[in-house]
């Protein structure tokens, strides 16, 4: 990380890109676009259920089109 930062999560590095980069574009898929701050949310949201669903797809796997 710039911030000379470890992360221990992979929601902890979005949530630290979030709070740095905000409403920029985090995800462009196709018509989908998420800023990072939308993606922090999708990513809270999910936690604590069996597949959550961050890209579209189970677990939150990006697409292999």
């Amino acid at each position: 990380d710039v911030t000379g930062r470890r992360w221990q999560t992979i929601p902890e590095m979005v949530s630290s890109a979030a709070d740095r980069f905000g409403d920029s574009e985090a995800v462009v898929d196709g018509p989908l676009r998420l800023s990072f701050t939308e993606l922090v949310e999708r990513i809270d949201s999910g936690f604590g259920e069996r597949h959550v669903r961050v890209f579209g797809n189970p677990a939150g796997g990006l697409r292999n089109n």
